[in-house]
């Protein structure tokens, strides 16, 4: 658990969804599942740029929410079944201040503030996230983030961030002529700011086709609930940091005293 963070307010500890729900079987920003998809098109980005993605959107553009919730307490954040393309995987997220060592940490994902909202990337299936990606052979966490981050977003981090969350990735079956090395693998989540953001490019992997700066609002209409849930859980991490709590307040738009109130009454719903 992340330490005095989540002390005042109850929240919506964890999470079951049935993989027949719509809106985990959409796709999902994950960085395994970049291995798991069809080899991508060369043809499917026409421009050598990524879009600045706008603010605005219309209702219609509005995600479909959960079909089923289960609550209860400990620091388990959600538990998840849902369709990787062929493959079927459960994502179990829990608070952690470390990362667990008996499986390899294979990707890594930020929350990330830039002044008051946070970064957010768009796949080419129209699904936002949070960027980040999959370690290359020999890198440590911190390369693979610089360069995931970078690649994806053109966005420069400041190097104070930290870990809050790992999500533990099982594929619950498995696929004849994949290779399975490990029964499971993690993912680790972390929580920090934007220190600069360069005039936005192609991303190598052709994943990504545009970046964003999303406010409350626009996380609440346009990001999966999952997604949601990690990112109120980064929130009050990056809450405790002195120097991103004004980032903090400048999301949730509130003053210091109604910072508490604020991320206890933060939705996920």
């Amino acid at each position: 658990m992340v330490s005095g963070a989540h002390s005042d307010c109850e929240q919506p500890n964890r999470i079951r969804t049935d993989v027949r729900n719509n809106e985990y079987n959409q796709g999902n920003r994950f960085g395994d599942f970049r291995q798991l998809e069809a080899k991508v098109d060369s043809d499917t980005l026409q421009s050598d740029q990524l879009q600045e993605q706008p603010l605005e959107y219309a209702e219609t553009d509005a995600l479909p929410r959960k079909s089923e919730i289960a609550i209860d307490d400990g620091d388990v954040l959600f538990d998840v079944a849902m369709q990787w393309g062929a493959q079927p995987v459960r994502l179990t997220a829990t608070r952690c201040l470390v990362l667990p060592d008996d499986a390899p940490t294979t990707s890594v994902h930020i929350v990330a503030l830039h002044g008051s909202r946070v970064l957010v990337v768009c796949d080419r299936k129209g699904m936002f996230g949070f960027p980040g990606g999959r370690l290359e052979a020999g890198e440590t966490r911190e390369e693979a983030m610089t360069r995931e981050v970078y690649e994806e977003a053109c966005a420069h981090l400041c190097p104070d961030y930290t870990l809050f969350a790992v999500l533990k990735i099982a594929c619950t079956a498995q696929i004849p002529g994949r290779s399975y090395p490990h029964p499971h693998t993690y993912m680790a989540m972390y929580a920090g700011s934007v220190r600069a953001l360069d005039p936005t490019r192609r991303d190598p992997a052709g994943i990504i086709t545009s970046r964003a700066l999303f406010t409350r609002e626009d996380c609440a209409r346009n990001m999966m609930l999952h997604d949601r849930i990690l990112l109120r859980e980064g929130l009050m991490t990056l809450a405790t940091m002195t120097p991103c709590k004004r980032l903090v307040r400048g999301f949730l738009t509130c003053d210091e005293a109604g910072l508490q109130t604020a991320l206890c009454e933060m939705q996920v719903e």
